[in-house]
């Protein structure tokens, strides 16, 4: 299978950010059956997310460099620190100042670069598992695992991540998939913004009925 991104003609490796990378180029690939196009659509989001890796690539290497100049700054202030604090004040801002700058600056590009690249991998592989839908060569998670080689865990969460899209795109349609979507770990966060919600929702009944019995206790008056 040709990669959509060095060209090349190599298999995939398991990876285990991006699940599948090339064997060439380290690119995210997304398997598909052959002779499905099914992951065509997905091709400038997943150029996308090699482009968002390559960006954070450079910027690991700006805070490694970052780094490097702090202790370098270090190795030299603190031996010259015994003769002169002056001296030892000006190596450290003149060289540690930057350093810790680029180091700053790096780490804060890679932590946001990351959030980036999982959102759009995320989306690709929503895209690509939906194209299969439609085309009726996954109904369920075990048909995504069988048409992608992913592994059953991450099979159902995919499947549950593009069952949403699925739905609301094909509304208008009436297609369905067959079965329910796998059932994933609750999350706390969710559960705690539906229990807010729940007494918010009580709230605002308990203060409905109490307006309403107000109104009427008026018109018996």
């Amino acid at each position: 299978m040709v990669c959509p991104h060095c060209r090349g003609v190599a298999g995939v490796e398991p990876n285990a950010e991006f699940i599948f990378v090339c064997k060439l180029c380290g690119g995210p690939r997304i398997p598909t059956p052959r002779g499905s196009n099914a992951a065509d659509s997905s091709l400038p989001l997943l150029r996308n997310v090699d482009s968002l890796r390559k960006k954070r690539a450079a910027m690991k290497g700006l805070s490694y460099f970052g780094i490097a100049g702090l202790v370098m700054a270090a190795v030299i202030g603190l031996p010259v620190s015994l003769f002169s604090v002056t001296a030892a004040a000006v190596i450290l801002a003149v060289f540690g100042g930057p350093a810790a700058g680029m180091t700053f600056y790096g780490r804060s590009q890679v932590a946001k670069l990351s959030q980036q690249l999982s959102g759009s991998m995320d989306a690709a592989w929503s895209n690509t598992v939906s194209e299969l839908m439609r085309s009726g060569t996954v109904k369920n998670a075990t048909d995504l695992q069988r048409a992608t080689n992913v592994d059953p865990q991450r099979a159902a969460h995919l499947f549950n991540l593009a069952t949403v899209e699925f739905e609301v795109g094909s509304a208008h349609t009436g297609m369905r998939i067959e079965g329910a979507p796998v059932p994933l770990p609750e999350d706390p966060r969710f559960a705690a913004l539906e229990a807010r919600a729940a007494v918010e929702q009580q709230a605002e009944a308990e203060a409905a009925e109490a307006e309403t019995n107000a109104a009427a206790r008026g018109r018996v008056q």
